[in-house]
């Protein structure tokens, strides 16, 4: 997994897979953001192609912890293969997720 942290403020741009060996890193990235006073993060995943269960426990504290300033934490441009995993363990319901257009072959919007 990659972070990129070139996009808009309080945006990071994940890529590859976000699992047990990558999670630490976007976690580390995630709490830099609150640390510096971000309340609305987002994160860009139209380049990630996997999440672990660790990966989604990086994603639900985060959450957690925007959540406790008052913040979000959304996830964008997910791919539909990784929405559907998240779906299935209900993310779609405690998250802000928007789906990759359909206009990148990826999927539906949300």
């Amino acid at each position: 997994m990659s972070i990129d942290n070139a996009l808009a403020p309080d945006t990071i741009a994940a890529s590859g897979r976000i699992d047990a060996a990558s999670a630490p890193l976007l976690d580390a990235q995630l709490l830099a953001l609150h640390a510096a006073g971000a309340r609305d993060i987002a994160i860009d995943m139209h380049q990630v192609t996997y999440v672990s269960s660790s990966g989604m426990r990086v994603l639900l504290v985060a959450m957690r912890r925007q959540h406790a300033v008052g913040g979000s934490l959304r996830l964008r441009d997910v791919p539909e293969r990784v929405y559907r995993v998240l779906a299935v363990v209900g993310f779609d319901r405690v998250f802000e997720i928007q789906c990759a257009s359909p206009a990148s072959g990826q999927g539906s919007g949300v």
